[in-house]
C-alpha cells in the first residue's frame, strides 16, 4: 500500500543547484582568484626590486673596472652619461623597464661617485624601500642622508666610490 505524503517536495529528487548555491561558488572562486593575483603581483614587484639592485651592482662593478683601466675617475660626466662604461656591462641597462640609471658625482664630498636610479615603478619602489638599508640605497647622494623611501618621483642613490 502506497502512503501519500502531504509534502510532495520532499518526495521529488532535485535536478540541479539553486541560484544561491551557484552564486556562493562563483563568489568563492572570485575571492581566490583575487588573492592569487595579489600574491603574483607582490612577487613581480620583489623580482623587479632585485633586478634594480643587480643593475646597480653591475654599474658599480663597471665603473670600478673603467677607473682601474684609466687610473682615475675623470671619466665621470656630471650629466650622468653611462656611455663610458657600457662596454663593461653584460647587457644594455639603458633599456630597463623598471628604472633608469645615471652616474652622478657626489653632492657633498669631492671624489664621491653615485649611481642615481629614477623612474622606479611604484610597486618595485615599495619593495626597494624594504631592502634599502641592507643594500645601501639612499634618498640623496650622501651617506649622511636617509635611506631610500618610495614615492612618486623618488630617486635612489647607490654609492660607487
Amino acid at each position: 500500500m502506497k502512503i501519500l505524503s502531504l509534502n510532495k517536495i520532499s518526495d521529488t529528487k532535485r535536478a540541479g543547484f539553486t541560484l544561491v548555491e551557484l552564486l556562493i561558488v562563483i563568489i568563492i572562486i572570485g575571492i581566490l582568484a583575487g588573492a592569487l593575483l595579489l600574491v603574483a603581483s607582490a612577487g613581480t614587484d620583489k623580482a623587479n626590486a632585485s633586478k634594480i639592485i643587480h643593475d646597480l651592482r653591475a654599474i658599480k662593478a663597471a665603473a670600478i673596472m673603467k677607473t682601474s683601466e684609466d687610473g682615475n675617475w675623470s671619466w665621470v660626466d656630471p650629466s650622468g652619461n653611462l656611455s663610458d662604461i657600457r662596454e663593461y656591462i653584460d647587457r644594455d641597462i639603458t633599456k630597463s623597464t623598471v628604472a633608469s640609471y645615471d652616474i652622478v658625482p657626489g653632492s657633498l664630498n669631492i671624489g664621491e661617485v653615485w649611481v642615481e636610479t629614477a623612474n622606479i615603478v611604484l610597486g618595485s619602489g615599495l619593495k626597494l624601500q624594504d631592502i634599502a638599508e641592507e643594500n645601501g640605497l639612499y634618498a640623496q647622494a650622501s651617506v649622511s642622508g636617509d635611506y631610500f623611501a618610495a614615492g612618486i618621483g623618488a630617486k635612489a642613490y647607490f654609492q660607487v666610490k
